[in-house]
């Protein structure tokens, strides 16, 4: 019966109840994108945590019983993804092409004949360029207690055709039983690259040295799905922070009625918040300040307001592009309950605010998919549809405070993916047109400059004319600007808090 009797049995040592820890510091690098195979999945933690990030997840076991129980699991987590009994050496009768495979504590149970069986197997399965991750036990862990033990030269020998070893560094494999102490015994992290046929580099690549990195040498992500290797290192979007921030504030220093009702934005927030904008309210009353809290104040409520028009109208689809930490699918009216939304972000920003609202006790609503996507790097349409976004039927998209931070093609193919959705799709965004700032260097002191030092830069505008052009070559048969004055008239007026709409930011509102 083999493993199948382990989880018959009871609970066996590897399955700890939740992600190795290896696997979810690999997925807060942005290592792990598109769509993902785990190999010897278990009872599917690991698989369910990379799809409660989106992602597009098949588990594969031997063992029915643990097959049953991670479908129990994901029916009860209200989490996508598929499981199926199958054999790992014999992965191509899956008739699938996956760009990411994932195996933790599958390899080491191999004998040398079945290591050559598996290799071919998984090249199989995993696309030219794709990534393999690998935890085994390590050699290093002394004792004979536990599975085989593997050295990095095995694994090199056993990968030597057909991949390239991108680094193999130490790691913990935490178990159940208290084996290897509190952190588990000893194990590898291995990070391969699947080489395309008749590169000339299999053999040679192959015996590299081992890079510093567990996530050194990623594929070109563009049309693949797959995260850049700059993703390892992000962080999360201290402008997203800074939104919310202001969000908090319109509720605490300017006067009611509210433009957007944000009272969760707060909760996000570090606990001392409400007490420093109180404080130091004076300084979010200044001219600037005030425009800089109208325009993303605004731009939230401009995309519900034509959100809840979508509704109406029958669209039952909604993605928000850049979200940081929106909070409208935590916050939805009784309208917004038919929707599927799916929120897109890179990891770490995705990651930084789940944890966030799990501090401040906000449940996530079964309605709500994440997509990882790093949106400077392309694939997004790819990793819309793994969210579940049905390319045939209409979609309502929002893209908020997140242009500007692009480059001018990014921005492009972001046009172009949503131009090419169903007729009916609508897709709000805001962008900054030009002006004398643009030129040359930012001043010392300013906007730009500020955003520079951050490490979040201002790189794209438009002039709303050309932009409109654009539009309507990659597929939008109506595009609508919303200026400065259009604000004040429509939400603005009669206010005595002195919020005024900035003027060189325009919000567009796009149908297919």
């Amino acid at each position: 019966m083999g493993f199948e009797w382990a989880y018959w049995n009871g609970e066996p040592p590897w399955d700890i109840g939740r992600a190795q820890p290896a696997l979810a510091r690999l997925a807060e690098r942005g290592a792990i994108a598109g769509s993902v195979i785990d190999l010897g999945c278990g009872t599917g933690e690991n698989a369910l945590y990379l799809a409660s990030l989106g992602l597009d997840v098949t588990g594969v076991d031997a063992a029915p019983t643990a097959i049953a129980r991670a479908r129990e699991k994901a029916a009860e987590r209200g989490i996508r993804a598929t499981f199926l009994v199958a054999d790992v050496l014999e992965l191509a009768a899956l008739g699938r092409i996956f760009d990411v495979a994932f195996d933790s504590g599958l390899f080491h149970v191999f004998s040398d004949a079945d290591r050559t069986r598996f290799e071919r197997s998984l090249r199989a399965v995993v696309r030219p360029g794709g990534r393999y991750f690998m935890l085994c036990f390590s050699n290093r862990e002394p004792g004979m207690a536990g599975p085989r033990r593997v050295s990095q030269a095995e694994i090199r020998t056993t990968f030597s055709e057909g991949w390239r070893v991108d680094s193999i560094v130490d790691e913990h494999f935490a178990t159940r039983d208290g084996l290897g102490g509190e952190r588990g015994p000893r194990a590898w992290l291995a990070s391969l690259t699947r080489l395309p046929a008749g590169s000339g580099e299999e053999r040679s690549r192959a015996e590299a040295p081992t890079a510093p990195s567990a996530t050194a040498g990623a594929a070109n992500p563009r049309g693949s799905g797959l995260v850049p290797d700059r993703a390892a290192s992000r962080t999360a979007s201290r402008t997203a922070l800074g939104a919310a921030r202001l969000r908090a504030a319109h509720l605490l220093v300017d006067d009611p009625p509210p433009i957007l009702d944000d009272a969760l934005a707060l909760r996000l927030l570090d606990p001392e918040a409400a007490r420093a904008i109180q404080e130091h309210a004076d300084r979010l009353r200044t001219p600037v300040s005030r425009a800089l809290r109208c325009d993303v104040l605004v731009r939230s409520r401009y995309a519900e307001d034509r959100l809840a028009e979508a509704v109406r109208r029958g669209i039952r689809q909604y993605a928000i592009l850049g979200a940081g930490l929106d909070t409208f699918a935590h916050r939805q009216p009784g309208w917004a309950g038919d929707l599927h939304i799916i929120e897109v972000d890179h990891a770490a920003s995705q990651l930084d605010k789940r944890a966030r609202l799990r501090r401040a006790g906000i449940e996530e609503p079964s309605n709500l998919r994440y997509a990882v996507a790093d949106l400077e790097a392309g694939g997004l349409r790819h990793q819309l549809e793994a969210a579940g976004l049905n390319p045939t039927q209409p979609a309502f998209l929002a893209c908020l405070g997140v242009l500007i931070y692009l480059s001018e093609s990014a921005a492009e193919r972001i046009f172009a993916m949503t131009g090419s959705l169903a007729a009916g799709s609508e897709f709000v965004f805001n962008f900054s047109g030009p002006d004398a700032s643009t030129e040359g260097p930012p001043l010392p002191g300013s906007a730009p400059a500020r955003m520079a030092a951050i490490g979040e830069p201002w790189r794209t505008r438009f002039e709303p004319e050309a932009l409109a052009s654009r539009l309507k070559a990659a597929g939008f048969g109506s595009v609508e600007f919303l200026f400065a004055d259009d604000v004040t008239e429509r939400y603005l007026r009669g206010r005595k808090d002195g919020l005024r709409a900035p003027k060189r930011v325009v919000i567009a509102d796009a149908t297919v």
